[in-house]
């Protein structure tokens, strides 16, 4: 139970304060909002949530043994974490592609000076209006290609989320693999127990019986009555 509250408490800790630093302001977030940071923080979370998938399925081992009622499935409170990682992944994806638009668009729409103001007038209308065009066509697919990034990330979700359930699937039964050897073993254990106890006793009856017939001759010499009536 310690190392299931321990380990709960650890993945806990960490969501609460990766989303507190996604929620923050930029200037209090020390995110860097790379691909590095992103891959290094889906394997803490993954390793997170490992750890608390095995003291999760040792607790339920334990209360199944000791008739210990659960007040909620450990299998149901894994997996709202899990929900929980994946939409906190999810939403530095979206934050990461949202400051990437927004660094873009800033190059492709900056503000007009009076300085570019004037060159853009003395310039020709229809090179005004192709460069006007061309930033235009560059957000536009800038755009859709964020949405594209979106629905990426979704199916990368859900793909996670059945990972997840099948990897805390397989350790389940490996545990109930596990499980069932040891119970073979203790009942081959107590079996072997019976066939050597019934051996030693196999073996003390013999002993008795040898040293039965052994001594019956002499107790019939050291009886008078049996030696005159034979």
């Amino acid at each position: 139970m310690e190392t299931l509250r321990k380990s709960e408490s650890e993945l806990n800790q960490h969501l609460i304060n990766l989303a507190n630093c996604l929620r923050s302001n930029d200037s209090e977030c020390d995110l860097e909002f790379t691909q590095e940071e992103e891959k290094s923080l889906e394997r803490e979370i993954n390793k997170l949530l490992r750890n608390c998938a095995d003291a999760t399925l040792r607790y339920e081992e334990f209360c199944k043994e000791n008739n210990v009622k659960l007040k909620e499935s450990g299998s149901e409170q894994l997996k709202k974490y899990v929900i929980r990682g994946r939409k906190l992944l999810m939403e530095y994806r979206q934050k990461s592609n949202a400051i990437k638009q927004k660094d873009t668009k800033k190059m492709l729409l900056h503000v007009q000076t009076p300085t570019t103001q004037n060159e853009m007038e003395t310039s020709e209308d229809p090179i005004r209006f192709l460069a006007s065009l061309q930033r235009t066509r560059q957000v536009m697919s800038d755009e859709i290609q964020r949405v594209t990034n979106v629905s990426i990330l979704m199916n990368d979700g859900r793909e996670a989320l059945a990972n997840s359930h099948q990897e805390y699937s397989n350790v389940k039964n490996e545990i109930q693999a596990i499980r069932n050897q040891l119970k073979h073993l203790q009942w081959q254990t107590k079996k072997d127990r019976l066939w050597i106890g019934s051996g030693i006793l196999t073996l003390l009856t013999t002993l008795l019986l040898i040293i039965h017939q052994r001594l019956l001759p002499v107790c019939d010499l050291s009886d008078p009555k049996a030696s005159k009536f034979s």
